[in-house]
């Protein structure tokens, strides 16, 4: 085994591209890209839950604001408002399921990540890894009239 010193860029349609010409991870971007759409999707589709229960608080914070005993139809809203609230919670904004399932995207993007690593080190055997930096900012130049 001659151990020998590698440069690698990283990128998002093959993950790792080695200075030897073997690249690690291809279609990356396409494991990246389906999770984005769908968390995306499912975010939008969640979000005029949020503003509800938003504004649901929201109502509930000035009827609790009033020092004053509430009247029996300002004390009906309330009672209607904590039960909108409640069926809410209960079917349509929950974190838990949200949350289990974007952790485990995640756990699946770290893995095929790492996965990339592994496969890159045992088959080039680094003794030293360079990191290429090729992001850079192209300077705007004058406009020529």
């Amino acid at each position: 085994d001659s151990k020998k010193a590698i440069g690698i860029d990283k990128g998002l349609a093959t993950l790792l591209s080695c200075s030897s010409g073997n690249e690690y991870g291809e279609n990356f971007s396409k494991l990246a890209n389906a999770i984005v759409d769908k968390y995306g999707k499912r975010n939008a589709n969640r979000q005029p839950y949020m503003s509800l229960r938003w504004q649901l608080n929201q109502q509930l914070e000035q009827l609790e604001k009033a020092n004053q005993p509430l009247s029996k139809t300002a004390l009906r809203k309330k009672i209607k408002l904590l039960g909108k609230l409640k069926n809410l919670e209960q079917n349509n904004i929950g974190r838990k399921s949200y949350d289990k399932s974007y952790r485990s995207a995640q756990e699946t993007v770290r893995s095929f990540i790492n996965h990339a690593i592994n496969r890159m080190i045992e088959t080039e055997h680094p003794a030293v890894i360079a990191k290429e930096d090729l992001t850079f900012v192209k300077e705007k130049g004058v406009k020529s009239d």
